[in-house]
């Protein structure tokens, strides 16, 4: 802007312009001679003035271009009264055009100085502008990486007032409890709050309107449909700019799986100790057993034993083997020394029914036995092999009753010997299905060890066999039935024990 800063550099600078103005005029008149020089070279001066100072100065500047006029070039010089009418009327049309040309000299400073002041404000104001501007764009930038962030997190983000009124709702919160954005936002959060932990709800929303945080809550919330979700919670609180709490923020994780393998991890160390006291067990059963066959094959040598005592004889030495090669099994995992031959299905099959001859006589049980052509040999131990099938009987007898049916078949595929037990006793209740394989479960009461399955998963795990079965309790297909599947010698298909319950 062109503002002269005080009245003394204004009024100053006018006497300055008339005397330049004068100057030049005089420095061209001796030039050019007097009558070629004209008023209007003062002119410039005035403007001058005008621009610098105003109208005041631009006055002053033309009389005193005036006086200086009359005191140099109007002869004879220093002599006003002695002017010429010619020279009055020059003089006067000089004054009149000085002061309309200092006023328009004025005006047109004012206007540009107020058209340079609204240019700054404007550049102020577009400057201010472009720098809220930018302020807004980054505070539009981090919003949305921040609504980006909550809604590709895999946890659930809700946010609520004090009263627990839901106010938002992410992607993850969908995916989590089942509910869509619409469902619940404007609602309660007591919606997923099962009945009996309300209170504790309560307390989480006391605990936020203080202030303090909540951290890794393990609890329980509900999805829809009421179905129950273990979350790990996270609370804190939503403040304002006076740093006031107005809301809670709530971050949920699903911890479902996470206990679900915990509990799964504890079972397997509580089963794997249940395995090694069983061998234990095993282990300490051994010795007194090992006297006993002993003792019954010094009694089987004795001459004066009639034939049905021999007999008698014979049959407590098979059982007492047949209970110490239980307990070697039980042994089997930790300690293997024998080796494995090619043993027939069919012998094996045969022998175990010799050993249940008595007890299925006296159930009256009809039993069915067939085998198939052409049925190979399996790589096994024959003592196992005899254990798992003598095991699946013992179970079918227990679960007919008087005059019920049991059917064994062997069979063979393209890679595989079959060995099936059937039964047409009441099935295994649905409940109890997945629990068939695990030791110490059992569905007969205190008459069951609930080792009898287990030992047989392990021994037929050892060579690539498989145990499927199915069972069912309705009326037209009632009954159970275990199938062994084990690899024909050569055949390394089948890696471990499956179990598959139907019906």
């Amino acid at each position: 802007m062109f503002v002269a800063p005080n009245r003394r550099v204004r009024y100053g600078a006018a006497f300055l312009c008339a005397a330049v103005g004068m100057v030049l005029r005089f420095a061209l008149n001796r030039v050019l001679g007097p009558e070629d020089v004209p008023f209007l070279l003062a002119f410039p001066a005035v403007v001058s003035a005008a621009w610098i100072g105003g109208l005041g100065p631009a006055l002053l500047c033309s009389i005193v271009s005036a006086v200086l006029a009359d005191y140099w070039f109007f002869p004879p010089a220093h002599a006003f009264t002695s002017l010429t009418r010619p020279q009055v009327v020059s003089t006067f049309v000089f004054l009149t055009a000085s002061c309309l040309i200092g006023m328009l000299g004025e005006r047109t400073r004012r206007a540009i100085s107020r058209l340079s002041a609204e240019l700054v404000s404007s550049l102020q104001k577009e400057s201010a502008l472009r720098s809220t501007g930018e302020k807004l764009r980054a505070a539009e930038e981090a919003q949305s990486r921040l609504a980006a962030i909550v809604t590709s997190c895999d946890d659930a983000i809700i946010s609520m007032d004090l009263e627990g009124t839901i106010t938002s709702w992410n992607a993850a919160a969908t995916r989590m409890f089942h509910f869509a954005p619409d469902e619940v936002v404007g609602k309660s959060i007591y919606l997923l709050v099962p009945p009996e932990l309300h209170e504790e709800e309560r307390q989480i929303l006391e605990t936020i309107a203080r202030g303090e945080r909540v951290d890794h809550l393990e609890t329980v919330r509900l999805r829809k449909g009421s179905e129950p979700l273990q979350v790990s919670l996270s609370v804190s609180a939503i403040l304002d700019r006076q740093g006031r709490v107005i809301g809670v923020s709530k971050i949920s994780r699903d911890i479902t799986e996470d206990k679900r393998t915990e509990r799964a991890l504890r079972k397997t160390e509580l089963e794997a100790a249940k395995g090694r006291l069983a061998a234990t067990i095993a282990h300490e059963i051994n010795n007194p057993l090992e006297a006993i066959t002993n003792i019954g094959y010094l009694i089987s040598r004795a001459p004066e034993l009639n034939p049905d005592s021999r007999e008698l004889v014979a049959t407590l030495n098979r059982e007492v083997y047949r209970v110490s090669d239980i307990t070697r099994q039980a042994l089997a995992f930790y300690r293997e020394s024998a080796v494995p031959s090619a043993v027939s299905v069919r012998e094996v099959v045969e022998s175990v029914m010799e050993l249940f001859r008595r007890r299925i006589a006296q159930k009256s049980v009809q039993i069915q036995v067939l085998h198939g052509e052409d049925v190979p040999r399996v790589m096994v131990k024959t003592g196992e092999l005899r254990q798992v099938i003598a095991n699946l009987l013992a179970n079918a007898l227990d679960a007919v009753s008087q005059d019920g049916r049991i059917t064994i078949r062997t069979s063979a595929t393209r890679a595989r010997v079959k060995i099936t037990v059937s039964d047409n006793g009441e099935g295994v209740p649905r409940d109890r299905r997945d629990l068939m394989f695990r030791p110490f479960e059992t569905t007969k009461g205190d008459q069951g060890t609930g080792l009898g399955l287990w030992v047989s998963k392990g021994l037929m795990e050892k060579y690539g066999g498989t145990i499927l079965y199915r069972s069912s309790q309705d009326s037209a297909y009632r009954g159970t039935s275990f199938m062994v599947l084990l690899p024909k010698p050569g055949d390394a298909s089948g890696s471990g024990v499956t179990h598959r319950a139907v019906g």
